[in-house]
């Protein structure tokens, strides 16, 4: 699975289709720091999440929170600052987290079919801690 060449399409994706040209952001393969190689936990989290502040940083929008960019990096202490962040590396009691929302879950068909993601219960096993 190459997560960059994922992230790309659902980049487009968004773009072209409006509905998701009203959210603030995405969610997708965003780690709590890039200080790892592998994660602990995977958090996935409900969509839509973003708090009223989110909507204060209005560059690019929708923008993302992802490997890749962060807009919690550009904007205010960064991802650990972020509550929810704190929350689970608490909770969890590691910082070697990977966030992602549960999109993948809500639209199964939309990501098999435009997104070629194939990711099972099983390829989480590993990383997932319940």
């Amino acid at each position: 699975m190459n997560l960059s060449n994922n992230l790309k399409k659902i980049r487009e994706y968004t773009k072209n289709h409006t509905e998701l040209l009203k959210s603030h952001h995405f969610l997708f393969n965003c780690p709590l720091s890039k200080d790892f190689k592998y994660s602990d936990a995977i958090v996935i989290g409900l969509n839509p999440g973003e708090s009223p502040r989110d909507w204060d940083y209005d560059k690019n929008l929708p923008t993302e929170e992802s490997h890749d960019f962060d807009f919690h990096d550009e904007f205010g202490k960064g991802r650990s600052a972020v509550r929810w962040s704190k929350y689970c590396k608490d909770y969890l009691k590691t910082d070697k987290l990977l966030y992602l929302n549960s999109f993948f879950g809500v639209l199964h068909k939309l990501v098999k079919t435009h997104l070629k993601v194939k990711l099972s219960v099983k390829d989480l096993d590993t990383n997932l801690r319940i």
